[in-house]
């Protein structure tokens, strides 16, 4: 879990998860949703949404009773009160679709770093 920090200014968080690669497309866009609505009750503001597709897992991953040896890779970048992120990160821990997840102080506190398309501009 991530420290507390008593500075009161908004943070950027990285937050990387992973959903089941057998979802269908509206599961997996259910499961998006239901992440956002979570940043969003604990007064964070997601800035980019990155889509990284599904990717071969280096272990299988049991998951609701079933091993996973793929999973689908999201990626955001959001702002939040630093006193407000462990207690979004405890209950995504509780996000029965989302089976792994990471989130980490983003190394760019300025502005959210650029996709691959808008680096070739």
């Amino acid at each position: 879990m991530i420290k507390i920090i008593a500075d009161k200014q908004p943070k950027l968080y990285e937050l990387t998860y992973l959903l089941p690669a057998d979802f269908t497309d509206s599961e997996r866009a259910t499961a998006n949703e239901d992440v956002t609505k979570l940043i969003t009750k604990y007064k964070g503001e997601v800035l980019e949404t990155q889509d990284w597709g599904k990717k071969d897992l280096a272990y299988k991953i049991r998951h609701q009773g079933k091993f996973h040896p793929q999973a689908v890779y999201t990626h955001q970048v959001v702002k939040f009160q630093p006193d407000q992120v462990q207690a979004f990160e405890r209950e995504l821990l509780l996000e029965e679709k989302v089976m792994r997840q990471l989130l980490v102080v983003s190394e760019n506190q300025s502005k959210p770093a650029a996709t691959p398309e808008e680096k070739k501009k």
